[in-house]
């Protein structure tokens, strides 16, 4: 009979396996024995994820391996994006194309642009749910033109204090004015 800390003392053995059984072993054993140190955590689970590309696996094998590990072995957030980071800088040296720059850069703009729609939307529900009427095509267009979150944050702040729909338009004149 075998225990998983039986081989504690044998994670550089591990990691030169080809067996992904290996290197998950390690990252669980790593996990726990960096349990209070997050610097030394980030360095095993950036040895163990190159350990991943070091061994020939298939890029859905590391992917797969990856969320597992990024899943055992959470940083806190300032080192999570380093970690992201530098995993982003090492696959553009190698030229790894499993997600490509220009796809995190899609992915990116695609946030921003659902974050963007997500605030015109409330900011409609709010002027929906305030005014019980149908909101007037000419602010409605306006709205649905902006492109500043922070305008938008803004107006809904001015929908919860505006008396009526005409307050709220000459609060839109005003904020698109300047």
């Amino acid at each position: 009979m075998v225990k998983l800390l039986d081989y504690n003392d044998r994670i550089d053995e591990l990691l030169k396996q080809s067996n992904p059984f290996a290197i998950i072993t390690a990252a669980h054993l790593k996990t726990k024995t960096t349990k209070n140190n997050p610097e030394e955590r980030y360095s095993w689970k950036w040895s163990i994820v190159m350990a991943l590309y070091e061994r020939g696996f298939s890029a859905d094998d590391i992917l797969q391996l990856y969320r597992l590990i990024d899943w055992l072995m959470i940083l806190p957030e300032d080192l999570s994006q380093r970690f992201t980071d530098n995993l982003v800088e090492y696959e553009e040296d190698k030229e790894v194309t499993y997600v490509t720059s220009a796809e995190r850069h899609g992915i990116k703009k695609g946030v921003e642009i659902g974050m963007l729609s997500n605030a015109q939307e409330t900011l409609l529900d709010a002027l929906d749910a305030k005014f019980s009427t149908d909101i007037p095509s000419d602010i409605e267009e306006r709205i649905k033109k902006m492109t500043s979150r922070m305008m938008l944050k803004q107006l809904l702040r001015s929908a919860i204090q505006s008396s009526d729909i005409d307050s709220f338009r000459k609060s839109i004149d005003k904020l698109t004015s300047e």
